[in-house]
């Protein structure tokens, strides 16, 4: 076997460095958050075995899926994963893109429109997701992730909205205390 031959079976066994496993999470997830745009997480897929996502190492998919931040949707054959709320959240933070202008823009005009509802009132409210976004002027997709995610409660640490029981993105739940600070 001659050098180059041994030296590249060696660098193909090697694992990849710590810096290079971050800078390949990083990537993946810059790509599907921009194929992902401003849909709902419950309803777009990827496949990872195509371009751009033919770049990204096996092993960070595994880790993706392993730290629950991305499920896989599709068959063996058909390599299909989707966001989780978590992941979808870890994502943003990860771009340091979760406070940005435009997110926090347009969470509070979905702030606003839901303490709205449950202003004044003794008792949880319940609205369709497409009335919250349409009073909000933001899409259903930026409703739904950041309902799904709990944003509210992880990133801004008040109380915040969720999905009615049973419900999985049609009909939004408000809580009386929605947008208190949590204790």
């Amino acid at each position: 076997m001659c050098d180059e031959t041994q030296s590249f079976i060696i660098a193909r066994k090697m694992s990849h460095s710590r810096e290079e496993r971050l800078a390949n999470r990083k990537l993946a997830l810059e790509f599907l958050i921009k194929d992902l745009e401003d849909h709902p997480i419950n309803r777009v897929s990827f496949l990872i075995g195509e371009p751009p996502y033919d770049v990204i190492y096996p092993t960070t998919w595994q880790d993706l899926i392993d730290e629950y931040f991305i499920k896989p949707v599709g068959t063996p054959a058909m390599q299909l994963c989707a966001f989780t709320g978590h992941g979808w959240l870890w994502a943003l933070r990860m771009l340091g893109i979760e406070q940005s202008p435009e997110i926090l823009d347009q969470v509070g005009r979905l702030m606003a429109v839901l303490k709205g509802h449950v202003k004044g009132r003794q008792q949880e409210e319940y609205e369709l997701t497409a009335n919250v976004a349409r009073e909000a002027q933001v899409s259903e997709g930026f409703v739904y992730n950041i309902i799904e995610s709990s944003y509210t409660d992880l990133i801004l640490n008040r109380k915040g909205a969720t999905w009615a029981h049973g419900d999985n993105g049609h009909m939004v739940r408000i809580p009386v205390n929605f947008g208190s600070e949590r204790l």
